[in-house]
């Protein structure tokens, strides 16, 4: 859906019931109106969407009804459809949005006079709105606002091709079309401008044709000055200043020198508490971070690295240390029962990076995000992914464990809202005797094998001295394999899938978490070939971090691909916390790091992996698009 300052915060469209309209329509075929186009189908789950600029309370003046039984006494024909045209907008600005459908589908476009056209135009698009329709209404809303010579029709085509662009994610259109419509509507803010302005990437900022106005082109200069910012990991005060000398005239200088107040635009964290397990059962794993965020520390920015051992001291006295050592950032913790201890004390005067995930990441106005390198994340976009690859009927299969469970759920999940019901099947094993069964009722091989016997059957009376040649025949429905296990499993089930898939089909390709990417000795094993898989660049990409990679290979030559994720979220976690304030502000800026391209949103640390295939001895990299993750 839409942001906190985009059409979410605005009032919620009641649900439209498709029985409800030709009841309604009853009354209108008794004031004998008919008309011959055709109404929107109100049948798609209503969304959030704004009030109408132009709402008024209505009076019995006003009453639509009232309109309805006039247009029946009209006696031109124009007249007729105009009087229903207004009383749709009338039931629109009250929220009836069942009863507006209705009344357009009576109403004949070619019998209206220019500027009710457009008027018939823009109520149209304000039901589909209510349908979460935007292809739709950005069709219908197209150069309409020159039509009109009133400011307030003006600012509403305006506000829907807003909507309609925020909740296509086009955040840059979006942003656009707020900025136009503050043109006519006061009430439009600068911090509504900038909630869908800090939401567009660096990337788009550079390649898209931007308005030439001063005015758009203060905003994009504004935005594009706090990325490249945030880039360099500097304080964004000289950016800011710099604008400011600019555009001195720009609407949004006052606001602007507000920001540019606030601890997040005028200093980059200095003394950093770094809360890890260096000992105990998460030992090697909170060595591995602490590896990298020494190797991501640089003697120019010359921060202060406090360690704190969390398995031997408690998360009290930790905090008591932090406190008296005035830190201004904390890494950490990592261990999920070590967040929850630290959680429940006192919030600090500091920022924060928690090093996993929660089942409650809200952390109020705080600048803190929670970077988690978890499997959960990486199934959601892989959802996003396949789709984005074309395909539209899964399989998933993996082990009928709590995780498989969990994971196939939140796979299914994504999958479904996209796609609808039947377009995923789930096969879950409990260990590798079960899974040729598993995989052949999956594939409904079994099925095919069935209707074989059923037909041999049938036919041995009639030709008991011929032998019926057959081959069994796997679903064709299915055009993508997702698997939630291991390399063990992996290796395991790929033969079966490759066995069972019918000889006549083309091969399905076949998809994999990080998880089966575990040792070297699993790239072009010959029983992986062909499995393309999500993870971290540094692990896939041997362009990435030269120089870290060649240290840990000289200084942990025999360091496993779970530690080397380890040290890469380490030196990513440093490089997030000096730009934590600035990233979690501008939810549009991507970090290349080597765990992902990151970003944070609502708090959370979004990763984008890269893919690759195993192929031969080696790894084929894939091209990827940007994918948003699906919040749990």
């Amino acid at each position: 859906m839409v942001g906190p300052s985009g059409p979410s915060e605005k009032s919620i469209v009641p649900k439209l019931s498709s029985r409800c309209i030709p009841v309604f329509a009853l009354s209108l075929i008794t004031l004998g109106l008919t008309g011959c186009s055709s109404p929107p189908e109100p049948s798609v789950p209503p969304s959030e969407r704004a009030t109408p600029p132009a709402a008024e309370q209505v009076t019995p003046l006003q009453d639509p009804r009232r309109l309805i039984a006039q247009a029946k006494e009209a006696s031109r024909t124009h007249e007729q459809h105009e009087q229903l045209v207004t009383a749709a907008t009338l039931y629109l600005d009250q929220g009836a949005y069942d009863h507006a459908a209705a009344v357009l589908s009576y109403v004949d476009a070619r019998q209206l006079r220019p500027e009710f056209a457009n008027l018939y135009r823009l109520q149209q698009a304000r039901v589909y709105a209510s349908l979460d329709e935007w292809a739709r209404v950005l069709e219908l809303t197209d150069n309409l606002e020159r039509q009109f010579s009133q400011r307030q029709y003006r600012a509403e085509v305006l506000d829907l091709r807003f909507q309609a662009f925020y909740a296509k994610r086009d955040y840059l259109s979006a942003t656009l079309m707020r900025i136009e419509q503050k043109r006519y509507d006061d009430q439009v803010t600068p911090p509504d401008i900038w909630d869908v302005l800090k939401r567009v990437s660096f990337s788009e900022l550079q390649s898209r044709t931007i308005p030439s106005d001063e005015n758009t082109r203060g905003w994009i200069q504004l935005a594009t000055r706090l990325h490249q910012s945030t880039q360099q990991g500097t304080s964004a005060a000289q950016a800011l200043a710099s604008w400011q000398r600019s555009y001195p005239s720009h609407p949004a200088q006052p606001w602007v020198a507000e920001r540019a107040e606030q601890t997040a635009y005028i200093a980059t964290p200095q003394v950093i508490g770094v809360l890890l397990p260096l000992s105990g059962q998460f030992a090697s794993q909170g060595q591995a971070v602490r590896n990298g965020i020494l190797a991501a520390a640089t003697s120019e920015r010359r921060e202060q690295l406090h360690f704190f051992d969390t398995t031997t001291t408690s998360m009290s006295d930790i905090h008591a240390q932090l406190l008296s050592l005035e830190v201004e950032l904390v890494i950490g913790p990592l261990v999920r029962e070590h967040i929850e201890n630290f959680r429940a004390l006192e919030p600090g005067p500091w920022q924060q990076l928690w090093l996993n995930q929660v089942d409650d990441p809200q952390q109020g106005d705080r600048v803190s995000a929670f970077f988690a390198l978890d499997l959960t994340s990486e199934v959601q976009v892989a959802a996003q992914y396949l789709a984005q690859k074309g395909h539209r009927n899964v399989l998933l299969l993996g082990p009928d464990t709590s995780r498989g469970r969990q994971m196939s759920a939140l796979f299914s999940d994504a999958w479904e809202s996209e796609f609808g019901a039947r377009s995923v099947r789930t096969g879950l094993y409990t260990s590798s005797s079960d899974m040729v069964d598993i995989v052949r009722a999956s594939l409904r091989v079994d099925a095919s094998q069935q209707r074989i016997e059923a037909l041999e059957r049938n036919l041995q009376q009639r030709m008991r001295n011929e032998e019926l040649h057959h081959e069994f025949r796997s679903r064709q429905d299915i055009d993508a394999i997702y698997l939630l296990g291991d390399a063990q499993q992996a290796r395991l089930l790929k033969p079966y899938v490759d066995v069972n898939l019918s000889a006549f089909g083309s091969r399905i390709p076949m998809y994999a978490s990080s998880a089966i990417h575990q040792e070297q000795t699993s790239r072009g094993q010959n029983d992986l070939a062909g499995i393309t898989f999500s993870d971290a660049p540094f692990l896939v990409n041997p362009e990435r971090a030269t120089t870290l990679r060649q240290t840990i290979q000289e200084v942990m030559p025999s360091a496993s691909m779970s530690q080397q994720r380890l040290i890469a979220m380490g030196y990513d976690a440093m490089q997030l916390a000096v730009r934590l304030p600035l990233m979690s502000e501008l939810p549009g800026y991507r970090y290349q790091g080597l765990t992902g391209t990151l970003r944070i949103s609502d708090h959370i640390v979004v990763r984008e992996l890269d893919w690759a295939t195993f192929e031969g001895h080696s790894l084929s990299l894939e091209h990827t698009a940007h994918v948003e993750q699906v919040r749990r």
